[in-house]
């Protein structure tokens, strides 16, 4: 199990990872998470995918979101927090996934 270690909890649940990775994106970007595209349990911890408003504008359309993944061990140690794409809000998006 992992252990959330600001709130000394053990990370039970995809719940528990998503809040302790909302934590991690506020303290590393600065920035408050606006929603959570994905969460997946691996054999070694959590991968929390997020997304954030990097750069608010008139109309909201046109805001910047980055969507950023968030790893986090066993522990509640992060592992890593990197965008992987940074699109306006009116834009679609392929499937990071899909080749």
């Amino acid at each position: 199990m992992a252990k959330d270690q600001k709130k000394n909890k053990t990370i039970e649940s995809a719940e528990d990872a998503v809040r302790c990775a909302r934590e991690y994106v506020k303290d590393v970007i600065g920035q408050e998470c606006e929603s959570i595209a994905g969460v997946e349990h691996e054999t070694d911890g959590w991968t929390v995918t997020a997304v954030v408003v990097e750069l608010r504008r008139i109309p909201l359309t046109t805001d910047i979101l980055g969507t950023y993944e968030i790893r986090i061990a066993d522990n509640g140690e992060l592992l890593k927090c990197r965008r992987v794409e940074r699109y306006h809000r009116n834009q679609a998006l392929a499937d990071p996934r899909r080749p």
